[in-house]
């Protein structure tokens, strides 16, 4: 079909469903000949560069996003979404260029903190990684309360992150220890419903020797997940 017998809402229609069957493929085989025409629109480009994503042609999607970059320079998706092709590829510098750039857009975004700072572990830089996570703890803290609930999730799982990174030390002090047990029970207090999160405080407190709390805090990670086999294996 030639490029000028359809339309730019039939293309992204026909695009569409493609992707909700998740054929990758297809989209790209779609799309592509009017991206080399010049003729995508931003919607389509987006679904684009998903779609190579997808499909792990990480390089083809990170000239998208950067395209994207470049069309809307304000718009964090972008950013966000470069730094995961890069992630994809194991180039964790270009990563956390990405990351940062994403934050000085929308530095409000608290996934993000928490992205980084585990690639600022990977490269072997334990303490920005402590500091990312610190960083992004406070900007949850300083967002207004009634704003705080969707962000809920993800500052949870950087109080977890905190607490693993303090965890990974070789040799902790006890105030290491009293701020290990804090992000724990704050990661718990904010996400309750997460077995994740109960699990690993759990095994926190059999480090600690405390057991009746350890069980307690396993059962109730049992109850959330009763199909993931490990729990009761840590309580036995």
């Amino acid at each position: 079909m030639a490029i000028t017998q359809i339309t730019e809402q039939e293309l992204i229609e026909k695009a569409q469903q493609f992707q909700d069957r998740e054929n990758w493929i297809a989209v790209i085989s779609l799309l592509n000949p009017y991206h080399a025409n010049g003729d995508l629109s931003i919607n389509a480009l987006k679904m684009l560069g998903y779609s190579y994503s997808r499909n792990k042609n990480y390089d083809e999607a990170i000239v998208i996003y950067q395209d994207l970059s470049q069309r809307q320079p304000n718009e964090a998706m972008w950013p966000y979404c470069l730094a995961y092709q890069y992630q994809c590829k194991k180039d964790f510098h270009s990563s956390i260029e990405a990351y940062l750039n994403c934050l000085q857009i929308f530095p409000k975004w608290i996934k993000v903190y928490g992205e980084l700072a585990k690639l600022y572990k990977e490269i072997g830089e334990d303490e920005k990684a402590l500091d990312t996570c610190s960083d992004g703890i406070q900007v949850y803290k300083n967002i207004k309360s009634d704003h705080q609930k969707k962000y809920a999730s993800s500052y949870s799982k950087l109080c977890t992150l905190r607490a693993r990174l303090i965890s990974s030390k070789r040799t902790k002090s006890e105030a290491d220890i009293a701020e290990i047990e804090i992000m724990l029970k704050e990661s718990t207090h904010i996400d309750p419903q997460n077995a994740d999160t109960w699990y690993r405080f759990g095994d926190f407190m059999i480090e600690q020797g405390k057991y009746d709390d350890a069980v307690q805090y396993l059962q109730k990670a049992e109850s959330l997940a009763p199909q993931k086999e490990y729990i009761p294996h840590k309580i036995a």
